[in-house]
């Protein structure tokens, strides 16, 4: 439970302390369900089916936090391609995929996920086990594969600056096909509402 919650906090951007933490989280559901509770009971009356129906409350904190979770997955979603781009022409220097990482500027929460990255490798723990702890906060299956990639090149040698190229133009066909299937379900949308609103044929 609680390594599931530290997931989540990750994936949500947040950095772990005092107020945000497995624990902190807990409480903050424990106080939402009085809180749920003191309301539907003040008004419903009956002990069981106030705490029935105040179970969902529970439920709040983790979901404010898959909430900003996704915000910031599409975030790196969009910023992904900029990160291939800094490290192919930081890479370009000496083939040197870590300090390509340390030089590259992005925007948060992916960029303090790149400095815990660089900062565990500085620390002395194994490439390959860093990969793997920065994968675990994200989301967005591409910069997953691009990092798995980068363990493989890394541990059995390669080009990284081609790896990047090839990286970027990868992702970067996968989005233009995702917008353009996302432009055509609202063209798609479109028609089938001007069709129900002129009556030809009605939609559910």
């Amino acid at each position: 439970m609680i390594y599931k919650l530290n997931i989540l906090i990750d994936k949500a951007g947040l950095k772990r302390g005092i107020l945000v933490n497995p624990i902190t989280l807990m409480i903050y559901a424990v106080i939402c369900f009085i809180i749920a509770f003191y309301f539907t009971y003040s008004i419903l009356g009956i002990f069981l089916l106030s705490i029935i129906a105040s179970i969902p409350a529970l439920f709040i904190p983790t979901l404010i936090l898959s909430m900003i979770r996704e915000h910031n997955s599409k975030k790196i979603e969009k910023t992904i391609l900029d990160l291939l781009l800094q490290l192919k022409n930081f890479t370009k220097i000496n083939n040197d995929i870590v300090y390509a990482f340390n030089q590259v500027k992005t925007i948060n929460p992916l960029q303090r996920h790149i400095n815990t990255f660089v900062v565990e490798l500085n620390s002395g723990i194994k490439f390959e086990k860093a990969v793997e702890n920065i994968k675990e906060k994200f989301d967005y299956k591409a910069i997953k594969t691009v990092f798995s990639n980068i363990e493989y090149c890394y541990l059995y040698g390669g080009d990284f600056t081609k790896l990047m190229d090839k990286s970027y133009k990868m992702i970067s066909k996968i989005q233009t096909e995702k917008a353009s299937r996302i432009q055509e379900t609202k063209s798609a949308r479109i028609v089938l509402r001007h069709i129900n609103n002129t009556g030809f044929i009605y939609i559910y």
